[in-house]
């Protein structure tokens, strides 16, 4: 999987684990997450982007922060990125989200979703 993209994943994950206050998601995966990432963060200016997505999960900014420090530890470190996917794969399909917004005419978006439901809406020109 490439980096960006693992590392997406697993701040998407978390959200929904602090948002619902650390309750259990697929028998403490969300829990086995938030140690892992919480145990790479050892410097002050990473734990302190960490504290920040806890105070405020859903903050775009924050996550957009905590995925690139993902990002930088991830790089070069394959067992972090292998046990990170492993525990990814543990969680329920409710927990993983992709969304894609797309505006304007005649646009294309492609995106791989295995495993999961598609759902597609048609918007009216006039809206």
């Amino acid at each position: 999987m490439v980096i960006s993209t693992l590392a997406a994943a697993a701040v998407s994950a978390l959200v929904p684990f602090l948002v619902k206050g650390g309750e259990q998601i697929a028998e403490n995966a969300g829990e086995d997450l938030w140690k892992l990432i919480k145990g790479k963060f050892t410097g002050d200016k990473a734990q302190k982007k960490l504290d920040k997505l806890k105070e405020k999960p859903e903050d775009k900014e924050i996550q957009e922060r905590v995925k690139h420090e993902l990002i930088d530890e991830l790089e070069g470190d394959t067992d972090f990125a292998q046990q990170l996917q492993a525990i990814l794969d543990q969680l329920p399909q409710a927990a993983k989200s992709n969304v894609q917004n797309i505006s304007g005419e005649r646009n294309i978006g492609i995106q791989d979703v295995s495993g999961g439901q598609i759902n597609i809406h048609k918007g009216n020109k006039d809206t």
